[in-house]
């Protein structure tokens, strides 16, 4: 097991756990972490089957590489880890990634603002056409923020999400139709050796995505990828320009 005292070290800002015999990490019932310093870890090369969502709580995490691992499955917290840019999770045993939950949903009413909160087992799918109601700015407030995008064209603006994903030499069957969504800054995906048919459509891909590998795996042809984003447009539905 990996010792918990590494997790209790409040100025530890690099770890480095790899070629061991390490199986599993301390349960997350009894685990208080302390490490809010933590930018790296490394434990390539080890027995583990599972990483825990405690990790992904981390608010100072930038680089994390479980490479070599036996990891069959990987927490949906993955995607809310605050800092995160490096994804390291090479030659596993993962068959498909975790879909993003939604877990909490507010609906706000501009005209006589109200904010109604409400929990949600949701999650991430297929969205159909949605309905904008009406609004009268000269009587209502209203917030505006930068989007995603927005974010991503001003250098000198921070914006979080992965930039390095490695699922190389796994078992995956097909690329998560929501990557576009959890990742949209996502420059490099490396979905090499795996067991992909398909490069399924563009849509779901990263827009600001500079390389991607699809080598090694059992792609007979790229049809789907004929057209601007094919004919079933729920799978790009972060390129959606209407709402």
């Amino acid at each position: 097991m990996v010792p918990r005292v590494f997790f209790k070290l409040p100025s530890l800002h690099t770890l480095n756990l790899s070629r061991n015999m390490l199986s599993k990490f301390p349960t997350e019932d009894s685990m208080v972490v302390s490490c809010s310093c933590l930018e790296e870890l490394r434990i390539d090369d080890n027995r583990l089957e599972a990483l825990p969502s405690y990790l992904f709580s981390l608010m100072s995490l930038k680089h994390l590489s479980a490479a070599s691992n036996l990891i069959k499955d990987v927490p949906a917290d993955v995607w809310c880890c605050p800092s995160l840019v490096v994804l390291n999770l090479s030659h596993n045993k993962l068959a498909s990634l975790p879909e993003p939950k939604v877990t909490s949903l507010r609906t706000s009413g501009i005209d006589d603002g109200s904010i109604t909160e409400f929990e949600s087992s949701m999650i991430i799918g297929s969205p159909g056409e949605n309905h904008v109601k009406h609004v009268n700015y000269w009587c209502s407030h209203l917030d505006t923020k930068e989007t995603d995008f927005d974010l991503a064209n001003h250098p000198g603006k921070e914006h979080s999400g992965l930039k390095d994903l490695d699922l190389s030499q796994n078992l995956i069957t097909e690329v998560p139709r929501w990557l576009c969504c959890v990742s949209p800054h996502m420059e490099n995906l490396n979905l090499a050796q795996n067991k992909l048919d398909s490069a399924s459509r563009l849509g779901i891909y990263p827009q600001h995505l500079k390389t991607l590998d699809l080598s090694g795996n059992l792609i007979v042809n790229l049809t789907p990828w004929d057209g601007e984003y094919g004919a079933d447009t729920s799978t790009s539905m972060c390129y959606r320009g209407r709402v």
